[in-house]
């Protein structure tokens, strides 16, 4: 473990009780204060290791029971294994969450997560899908500070009906559902406990055969708080491989993208167009517009070369955004960042928002070196289709 200097932190008062793990009656009725506020009875909390045998203890909102004990649990979300999963015991709620109590103080610098039932494509389509996510710490009794707000997004098919306008009704049996999601520059200063709330997809966008929200994998990524010494101990990634490539590669490039754009590890034959002139056949042309807009609102012009515009405009859809990690199945890896949602309102008698979405894309090669970047539409037609993942 390594450690790196840190603001002071010698003003912050300690909510750590006699002994390791221990927590103020303080930092716990802030816990309690969470679960008073949502009008539920504090669960019961479970024992997890995390990365360098750190103690935590995770709880849920609600469990899903069952003949076996333990195979929904909150603390498979936290076992490393994508055929478990934790799902809730009150489907339909809008307050489902897991909670994370740490035996140390942490600074958290990203998470990782496999949401549904990745077990199978078909336990994934089977179960409700998490869709919008919350995600809050706790500090001191206080109550939660929002630290991130975003929402995750998945491949959709076309469901067509006889005298029905075509549209995005149901999750396609893609293998892209059920890559990870990884979101990284997550919290700026330290804290004790942090809590992931969910939101299950509309059932007009996907009515799974169980409206049990479930989640297979959520791995917190963070260094620990050495008070005494005011500094941050670096633990190791907890992340295999290939995503602890991922994440470094992204990790070392994000600091310095907008004032030093050639650090990102282009491949040899790597091939980078203007943003401003790829071809995206779908997407309507007021959106075209509200797309270059933004990145002239971030310094980017058409002028500047491909990679220039992608480190001050573009990259930024790749940090506190969740990503979708992509396997090519040895050849290299995709990399879906959080897309632009553009709007614009048709006024009238009958006024309505339409909406297009365009997502970002960074091709790598088996090396983690990046071959193209691209950006995508989904492709689809229909209501709905244009939130759905692009197909790649």
């Amino acid at each position: 473990m390594a450690r790196s200097s840190m603001p002071s932190i010698a003003s912050m008062p300690s909510t750590r009780s006699a002994g390791r793990g221990g927590l103020s009656a303080a930092t716990l009725a802030g816990l309690l204060w969470a679960c008073a506020a949502a009008g539920a009875t504090p669960p019961p909390e479970q024992e997890v290791t995390f990365s360098a045998g750190i103690k935590a203890w995770v709880s849920a909102s609600s469990t899903l029971k069952s003949r076996t004990p333990g195979r929904y649990d909150a603390r498979n979300a936290f076992d490393g294994n994508p055929a478990t999963a934790w799902v809730e015991g009150a489907p339909g709620t809008e307050d489902a969450w897991l909670l994370v109590r740490m035996g140390e103080r942490v600074r958290l610098y990203g998470i990782l997560l496999r949401p549904g039932y990745a077990k199978s494509l078909t336990t994934f389509r089977d179960n409700a899908i998490p869709d919008r996510l919350w995600f809050d710490a706790f500090e001191l009794g206080e109550k939660p500070r929002s630290l991130r707000t975003d929402a995750l997004y998945y491949r959709l098919e076309v469901v067509s009906r006889r005298g029905q306008p075509r549209r995005c009704a149901s999750v396609a049996k893609d293998p892209v559902n059920l890559s990870p999601r990884l979101l990284l520059s997550l919290a700026p200063d330290s804290v004790q406990a942090f809590r992931l709330s969910m939101e299950a997809l509309p059932t007009d966008v996907h009515r799974p055969r169980y409206a049990d929200l479930a989640l297979s994998e959520w791995t917190p990524l963070f260094h620990i708080v050495d008070e005494e010494h005011e500094e941050l101990v670096e633990l190791p990634s907890p992340l295999t491989s290939p995503l602890r490539e991922i994440s470094q590669l992204l990790l070392d490039y994000g600091p310095e993208r907008t004032q030093h754009p050639e650090r990102l590890p282009l491949a040899p034959d790597a091939r980078l167009d203007s943003f401003f002139d790829m071809n995206l056949p779908d997407l309507p042309g007021w959106a075209r517009e509200a797309l270059h807009a933004d990145f002239r609102e971030h310094k980017a012009e058409p002028t500047q070369d491909a990679l220039t515009q992608f480190g001050k405009a573009v990259s930024a859809q790749f940090f506190e955004r969740f990503v979708t990690v992509q396997s090519l199945e040895g050849k290299g890896y995709r990399l879906i960042g959080g897309p632009y949602a553009l709007r614009r309102e048709l006024p009238g008698a009958n006024p309505r928002v339409e909406y297009a979405f365009v997502f970002p894309v960074l091709t790598l090669n088996a090396a983690f070196q990046v071959t193209k970047v691209e950006l995508k539409t989904s492709g689809l037609t229909g209501e709905n289709c244009e939130r759905s993942l692009p197909a790649l």
